[in-house]
């Protein structure tokens, strides 16, 4: 309240002449006490709101503060999930692309089929021929007998051998399958499963090396899609990016509709750029 509000009766006192009694002043200090303590009253009801307002402030402040934190908790959280997704995709794609090529190569139904047909037609036409000779003479059965099994019989036995795990001896067998019979129709294959051996052993840089033998002397092999994407992916376990992704390139220009093109497409869209 203004000063000159208060005031106002003792001027009044003043111009009346001064006329004023002990009982009026006694009056008017009643009065001027009594509006002190109503400003005061009033004062402190205004700073109490004022501190009511600050704390409510300050918690509302205290909350947003919380949530922002919450939401930069949730959103680290997030990221870090949504970064070992990829990185486990990845290796969900690779792993998957490697089953599906080992499948591939174990498990060609109709070329393995023509395989053993192929090695069956070759015993009967042995049996029939050392049966004619024995008929014929003596002589003419142990010349049979010393040609030994054909290309398909050989293959067979030695894929048999690498089935049972016994990769050296199965190594062994392609091997001198390749040797007697170079321009065998499944050469690439035969090559092929020597480069698996040495996989299967852990030998990783022979196998890469005979890989790329059966890309560059058996490009027209069904193996051979298969074998140029193994190495790429050899190279990429090396270290040589760029080399890998023009080797996966390749598979997927010159083998288009095959599976390794089609795992090389993927393997591209998750290579590391410079």
């Amino acid at each position: 309240m203004k000063k000159s509000t208060i005031l106002a009766p003792v001027l009044a006192l003043y111009s009346a002449g001064c006329l004023a009694s002990k009982g009026d002043i006694r009056l008017l200090q009643d009065d001027l006490t009594s509006m002190r303590a109503q400003q005061a009253q009033q004062a402190l009801a205004q700073e109490q709101a004022r501190a009511r307002d600050d704390s409510l402030a300050r918690v509302r402040l205290d909350s947003a503060i919380a949530s922002i934190t919450d939401v930069r908790d949730s959103l680290r959280a997030l990221s870090v999930r949504t970064t070992n997704y990829q990185a486990n995709a990845s290796q969900a794609l690779y792993d998957l692309g490697q089953q599906l090529i080992t499948l591939q190569n174990r498990a060609g139904i109709s070329q393995r089929q023509l395989q053993d047909l192929a090695a069956q037609l070759e015993s009967s036409r042995a049996g029939m021929s050392g049966t004619g000779a024995g008929a014929a003479g003596g002589a003419a059965s142990d010349t049979s007998a010393a040609q030994g099994p054909g290309p398909a019989e050989l293959f067979k036995s030695a894929r048999d051998q690498y089935e049972n795990g016994a990769y050296a001896t199965a190594r062994m067998a392609f091997q001198q399958l390749l040797q007697q019979y170079p321009n065998y129709l499944d050469a690439g294959a035969a090559t092929n499963y020597v480069g698996q051996t040495y996989e299967a052993e852990g030998n990783g840089a022979a196998a890469d090396s005979v890989y790329q033998t059966v890309v560059t002397k058996y490009p027209q092999s069904p193996e051979a899609a298969t074998a140029l994407y193994k190495h790429a992916q050899w190279l990429i376990k090396s270290g040589k990016i760029d080399e890998a992704r023009a080797a996966l390139q390749r598979v997927v220009k010159d083998y288009p509709g095959s599976t390794a093109a089609s795992l090389a497409a993927d393997r591209l869209k998750t290579l590391p750029t410079h």
